[in-house]
C-alpha cells in the first residue's frame, strides 16, 4: 500500500514556536544570516530556509539547495519524458541503466516493502493511475480495471544490480514503478547532506510537508514541528515535536480524497484488494535521520492499522512514531519520541506510550 504524497505541516517560518522573537535575537547576536525561498516542485509547495555566516553565502547556498533539489527531483519523477524511472517503465522486462541515486532509492523502497510485508508497495503505479485520486479522478474505477492493474503489482519482481561501475533496474513486463511514496524523504536527506558538505550548520527544508532539519534552530534550541490535525485546516496542529538533524514526515488520508455517491475514498491503496485501505488511523508520523526510511514507513504503518503497527513498533526500536486514531481522540507514541512530543489538542483524551520489551 503506497501513497504518492505524504503530508505534514510545519509552523513556518522557522518553526521556532512561541519563542520566535528570542530565536531571531539569537540570529543577530551570532552574526548569522539567512535566506529563504518558497517555490513549487514535485507537485507541491516547497519552503527552503538556510543560514550562513554572511548574507552572500546564505544566498549562494539557497541557490545551490534549489538546484540540487531540482536535480534530484528530475531523477525521481515519472512525469518527464526523459526521466530514468520512465525509461525503466518503458523498457520493463529488461535491465535499464539508471543513475546511482535512482538505484539507491529503489533499493530503499524494496527494504521497506519486504519488512512491511508489502504494506509499502513501490509497483502500485498502475493502480494509482486507475484511481487517479488527487490527480483528477472523479469516479470509482470498474472492477475489471482494478483487477487488470493488480496483475502488475508485486515489489518482489524488482531487481537492482550493479556491474562495471553502472547501476541497473529491472521490473517485470508491464509493471509500473513509482517512488512517489519515498522520493521526497530521500531527496530531503540528500539535500541536507549536500548542504552540510558545503559547510552549512543550520537550515530547514519543507518539501511539501516532509520537513528536514539541519542542525538546531536559531538560539541553538531544537526546532519545534507542528503535526497537522487531520480534521482541521492547514496549520491546525494536534501536537508539537522537538527535533534537530532529522526528518519529520507524516502520512494520512486527509489531504487527497475522492468523494462520490456519498462515499469518501482515501488515496492510500491496498495492493491486495485494489481499493483504498480501510484503517483505524488518521495519521502516522515518523521521525528519523533517514528521510527515505521515514517517508516509506509512515505510509506502511498507516495502511497496516493500529494493531499491526503497534505490534511492529514494539519489535522495532529503530522506528520512532506518533499514531493518531481515526476519531482523532487518541495518540500512540513510541518511547523515544514521547519524550519530545507535546500534545496541544484538548480533544485528545488518550495518550499512550508504547512499552517495548
Amino acid at each position: 500500500m503506497i501513497s504518492r504524497r505524504h503530508f505534514l505541516q510545519a509552523t513556518l517560518p522557522l518553526i521556532a514556536s512561541a519563542a520566535a522573537p528570542a530565536a531571531f535575537a539569537a540570529v543577530s547576536q551570532e552574526s548569522e544570516f539567512s535566506a529563504q525561498k518558497t517555490t513549487f516542485s514535485m507537485g507541491t509547495m516547497i519552503f527552503l530556509q538556510v543560514y550562513a555566516p554572511t548574507q552572500e553565502k546564505a544566498d549562494l547556498w539557497l541557490g545551490k539547495a534549489d538546484d540540487e533539489m531540482n536535480r534530484l527531483a528530475s531523477l525521481m519523477t515519472v512525469h518527464e519524458a526523459d526521466s530514468p524511472l520512465l525509461e525503466v517503465i518503458r523498457h520493463s522486462g529488461t535491465d535499464v541503466e539508471v543513475p546511482p541515486e535512482v538505484a539507491e532509492v529503489v533499493e530503499d523502497s524494496i527494504v521497506v516493502a519486504r519488512e512491511s510485508d508489502g504494506a509499502f508497495e513501490p509497483t502500485i503505479g498502475k493502480l494509482v493511475d486507475v484511481w487517479k485520486i488527487g490527480f483528477g479522478g472523479k469516479t470509482v474505477p470498474s472492477e475489471a480495471a482494478i483487477r487488470e492493474a493488480l496483475k502488475y503489482v508485486d515489489w518482489r519482481k524488482i531487481r537492482v544490480t550493479r556491474r562495471d561501475g553502472k547501476c541497473y533496474i529491472y521490473i517485470a513486463p508491464g509493471q509500473d514503478i513509482d517512488m512517489g511514496g519515498i522520493a521526497k524523504g530521500y531527496i530531503g536527506t540528500k539535500m541536507a547532506d549536500f548542504l552540510s558538505g558545503l559547510g552549512m550548520k543550520r537550515g530547514l527544508l519543507n518539501l511539501g510537508g516532509n520537513v528536514v532539519l539541519i542542525g538546531s534552530a536559531p538560539g541553538n534550541r531544537p526546532w519545534k514541528i507542528g503535526l497537522q490535525h487531520p480534521l482541521e485546516e492547514r496549520n491546525g496542529f494536534f501536537a508539537v515535536v522537538s527535533a534537530e538533524n532529522e526528518s519529520v514526515i507524516t502520512s494520512g488520508a486527509y489531504e487527497r480524497k475522492l468523494q462520490t455517491h456519498g462515499k469518501t475514498y482515501g488515496h492510500i491503496l491496498s495492493p491486495v484488494t485494489g481499493y483504498p485501505v480501510t484503517t483505524d488511523l488518521s495519521s502516522v508520523t515518523i521521525v528519523d535521520k533517514d528521510g527515505a526510511k521515514a517517508d516509506a514507513w509512515c505510509t506502511a504503518l498507516f495502511a497496516m492499522g493500529k494493531k499491526k503497527s503497534l505490534e511492529l513498533l514494539s519489535r522495532r526500536p529503530d522506528l520512532e512514531a506518533i499514531l493518531m486514531s481515526a476519531d482523532c481522540k487518541a495518540v500512540y507514541m513510541t518511547p523515544g519520541i514521547a519524550k519530545r512530543c507535546t500534545i496541544t489538542e484538548p480533544s485528545v483524551i488518550e495518550r499512550t506510550v508504547l512499552v517495548r520489551g
